[in-house]
């Protein structure tokens, strides 16, 4: 599948550290459009925004992803990444919970990637008690299955 430039593609996959959200920007304005998101986030509570409604952006293996702001539902130390299907769903739906700060942590780990100038990834999410990981590839080659 071939992505526009200016895009993002977003798969779900098994990867080595287990089942992975994979979140793919080749160029600055992808980039800026994620941290817009992630701003957005950062600053409203109770905002959720469902990914696959961006007309920017691309959902591969995944049927929805959905981004959710909530102080009051979300503890520092709580799991963030659900991951599940919907009985009779090929693909599974995935929603990723956070409060605003810990959005805000967010921001500055998608600021810290655009600074670099591109060329790797970044966790934005760990394995560690989270149904998936979740990645941030910046103007990396040949990351994912999708690409051609």
């Amino acid at each position: 599948m071939d992505m526009q430039e200016d895009g993002v593609l977003i798969g779900y996959y098994e990867g080595s550290d287990g089942p992975t959200i994979i979140l793919i920007s080749k160029a600055e304005q992808s980039m800026r459009l994620l941290r817009d998101i992630v701003s957005r986030l950062s600053t409203n509570d109770q905002l959720e925004m469902d990914l696959g409604n961006e007309p920017s952006i691309q959902l591969f293996d995944l049927s929805s992803f959905v981004l959710v702001s909530d102080d009051r539902k979300h503890k520092t130390f709580e799991q963030s990444v659900y991951v599940g299907r919907v009985k009779g769903g090929e693909k599974p739906q995935a929603r990723w919970v956070k409060s605003r700060a810990r959005w805000k942590d967010t921001l500055e780990l998608i600021n810290g990637l655009i600074a670099s100038g591109g060329g790797r990834h970044q966790y934005l999410e760990e394995p560690f008690s989270e149904d998936a990981v979740i990645e941030l590839s910046y103007k990396e080659e040949g990351v994912a299955r999708w690409e051609t």
